[in-house]
């Protein structure tokens, strides 16, 4: 059977064909345009079904991402829970055959509870501008909590306006 392609060349050859007869050019273009109906036909209904197997396989994406993300907020929460219990039960460290449990610190974070108290030294000023000039209301300062961090370090304290947080992870291996 002739490509869709080739039925395609031979419909605009006979319509631009000049030596052919009235007769001669109506019997060649029933028959291309005839195949060419069928194949174009065939093709569609192959269009419509690929076009179903793609909406399938969306549908088992979606339905898949959705069983993943439970799974995952089920195994957040039995390691939270696991967490908390073995930090209840001044628990440490538990090794098994296959694996090791342990409570591991996490680095110590800040938030910035009050931003006035903040000291000058731990801020970071940010400014908008375009390059010919430096409007006013443009200008933004925020408190920088790696400024504070690093106070911290240096001093011991904690930095005024801030507080420090440690929680812990745990760690499976």
């Amino acid at each position: 059977m002739a490509t869709l392609y080739e039925l395609s060349a031979d419909l605009h050859w006979l319509q631009n064909a000049d030596d052919l007869t009235e007769d001669e050019m109506s019997a060649g273009l029933a028959a291309v345009t005839g195949a060419f109906d069928a194949k174009a036909e065939s093709i569609g209904r192959f269009i419509l079904d690929l076009e179903g197997d793609a909406k399938k396989i969306k549908d088992e994406e979606a339905r898949l991402a959705k069983r993943r993300k439970t799974i995952e907020n089920k195994a957040g929460w039995l390691r939270g829970y696991l967490r908390n219990e073995m930090s209840a039960s001044r628990i440490d460290r538990v090794e098994g055959v296959g694996l090791t449990l342990t409570r591991t610190p996490n680095p110590p974070t800040f938030k910035v509870t009050d931003e006035t108290l903040v000291p000058a030294e731990h801020w970071n000023v940010v400014i908008k501008t375009t390059l010919d000039q430096v409007p006013e209301e443009l200008i933004a300062s925020i408190s920088d909590k790696k400024l504070a961090a690093a106070a911290l370090k240096k001093t011991g304290e904690v930095p005024e306006g801030t507080e420090l947080h440690r929680g812990e992870r745990l760690t499976i291996r």
